[in-house]
């Protein structure tokens, strides 16, 4: 249903009394969604995607509005807390990140008067790939309570919205009459071709002139959007920037740490001072609340660098929100520097992915025990969960969390017009600015590549049996990366990772092909159409390609791969070439 505003209306409060059950588009942010469920006198589990979100509104309460207080919990707060807040005589009122809820609720045990409210929902989507141990339990757990609101102000398009939420009851509120939103969203979306350059050289302006001047009002605060720690080190060493005018607010992890220590810098996670020039990573993108009578919002992206590479629904809407004051001229207003990739990869492998994983569920049941067993081992690489009773079945929420990245690295950043368009298509106008940068940056902190993790790992292969220390804490950062490496590397050797150039897809193909799992499945697929007799190179490399595209493998077969899975015996008959079947129910699996 839809839930208009009228003229006057300027918070949710104003429409609902309290959160509807379902899903809620609240169209807006700002507009005190979460401050209702806070605030009233029911308990509340308020469940958020960061830490430095539920740090940032525990900062806030109590208040001159409310005098509840809010309990945090997250990694590092212990049992014993908790239950000290839930002996306190008030409503009680819990913010958990996803990854805690299920502690939580452990420790509180029933919640069915709770009610649970899931702040912006969308990110259930961004953050699948990467935390989708912590994020599954989670979603399997609440998807059928009944008291449950799921919240953004940036909704998902109904092609990326999970299978789980499309049969709640759906609210979407319309501003369109309110007073309070007439002001249209404006983008300043600059062109460059060295978005580091172009961010260093609008910060030296505004630091000789004291301000940035827009439309007649003066920017005196800078609040700079970069999601990477290494961008914003390099823009600070290269301007020698004094500690007193800037603040870095990021992820709180040792890696951090250790980077800004390089340029005497720390993690500065107080929300409530700000510095002339305030530099956030995604770690504040969402929910966490600016105050700024006139700081300006500034995002910087750079497509040779994925994770700076920011969707305009889900988080450039979202940064767009973070300035609370309603009097500050730049509320509505941000600048956008980026470079453009020109190119794209298309939607081909995914596409591919796609194919192979609907084409595995609905097959799965009737295949032989080999074949599911080779499945089973490419689930994590495709569209698959495993269910309870084994079998497997397509992952809509993994498929969904991969197109949502796809459209950002290979649709939204092609060329500034497809920029534009996706700006406009969320109600936001943009005028486009090119800027040609004849100045560099060097990086002082080069950030690893793919190819340093696994020439990594073959370096700590070898401290493996010297018992050095440094092993444990080197494999773990390598794990955390992508833990497929160790196995990748064991499997075929640093050379031929080396000769495959690194390539991810290769790599994978290859250790796949070499799996136990692989051979097997090949051997069940050439029971049901071999025989004990010759048959032509040509013949064998036809049923060998029919049955490595079934099982979604992409690399041509040749004539002589037949004798990795049977018995054969390679034949010549005048200028003709073949093979002799000699045992086709081979169990044994054959090595490389």
């Amino acid at each position: 249903m839809k839930a208009k505003a009228a003229i006057k209306d300027r918070y949710i409060s104003d429409i609902f009394d309290e959160l509807p059950y379902g899903v809620l588009s609240k169209g807006e942010t700002n507009c005190g969604a979460t401050t209702i469920p806070l605030e009233n006198n029911k308990d509340v589990i308020i469940c958020v995607p960061l830490i430095n979100l539920i740090k940032n509104k525990v900062a806030q309460y109590p208040n001159n509005r409310c005098n509840y207080s809010l309990q945090g919990v997250y990694y590092g707060i212990t049992e014993d807390e908790i239950r000290e807040y839930l002996e306190i005589e008030q409503p009680k009122k819990f913010i958990v990140t996803y990854d805690s809820f299920l502690r939580l609720k452990s420790i509180i045990g029933d919640i069915s008067n709770y009610h649970i409210v899931i702040d912006e929902f969308s990110e259930l989507l961004s953050t699948y790939i990467s935390r989708e141990n912590n994020i599954v339990p989670f979603i399997e757990d609440i998807k059928d309570l009944p008291n449950v609101t799921y919240v953004s102000a940036t909704p998902l398009d109904d092609e990326l919205m999970p299978d789980f939420l499309k049969d709640k009851e759906r609210y979407d509120i319309d501003w369109s009459d309110s007073k309070f939103y007439k002001e249209k969203k404006v983008i300043l979306l600059a062109k460059t071709n060295k978005p580091k350059v172009t961010a260093k050289n609008v910060i030296l302006s505004f630091l000789e002139k004291g301000y940035i001047e827009l439309n007649g009002k003066r920017a005196e605060e800078l609040f700079v959007f970069i999601n990477s720690v290494s961008m914003i080190i390099d823009i600070i060493n290269n301007m020698e920037l004094p500690k007193e005018l800037y603040k870095v607010i990021c992820a709180n992890t040792q890696e951090n740490k250790e980077k800004l220590e390089q340029i005497g810098a720390e993690i500065d996670l107080d929300f409530m001072n700000n510095k002339k020039i305030n530099f956030i990573t995604s770690t504040a993108f969402l929910g966490c609340d600016f105050y700024s009578d006139n700081g300006l919002k500034i995002i910087v992206t750079d497509t040779n660098k994925r994770y700076s590479m920011l969707d305009v629904n889900t988080q450039i809407l979202q940064i767009n929100g973070r300035i609370r004051n309603d009097d500050n001229p730049f509320r509505n207003m941000l600048l956008h520097i980026s470079n453009f990739k020109f190119d794209s990869t298309g939607d081909s492998e995914l596409n591919d992915k796609y194919e192979m994983s609907v084409k595995i569920a609905g097959e799965y049941i009737k295949e032989s025990d080999g074949v599911k067993k080779y499945y089973r081992k490419l689930k994590d690489e495709l569209f698959l969960k495993e269910t309870k009773n084994g079998d497997l079945v397509f992952n809509d929420i993994r498929y969904k969390a991969e197109k949502l990245k796809n459209n950002v690295y290979n649709v939204q950043y092609i060329n500034p017009e497809e920029l534009k368009e996706e700006y406009k298509d969320y109600g936001i106008s943009s005028r486009f600015y090119l800027i040609k940068e004849d100045d560099t940056i060097k990086s002082i902190i080069k950030d690893k590549t793919k190819k340093d993790y696994y020439e990594l790992y073959e370096t700590a292969k070898n401290m493996r049996f010297s018992f050095e220390m440094s092993y444990y804490p080197l494999l773990a950062d390598i794990k955390k990366k992508d833990n497929q490496i160790p196995e990748e590397v064991d499997c075929l050797g640093i050379d031929k990772i080396r000769a495959l150039r690194y390539s991810k897809p290769k790599i994978r193909e290859e250790v796949n092909f070499r799996s136990d799992e692989f051979k097997e499945a090949v051997m069940d697929k050439l029971k049901l159409v071999l025989k004990k007799e010759v048959y032509s190179s040509d013949e064998i490399k036809d049923i060998l390609n029919e049955i490595y595209i079934g099982l979604g493998m992409k690399r041509k077969a040749k004539a002589s791969d037949i004798k990795l899975f049977v018995d054969a015996q390679e034949k010549k008959t005048g200028t003709k070439r073949g093979y002799f079947i000699e045992f086709v129910e081979n169990k044994r699996v054959k090595q490389f």
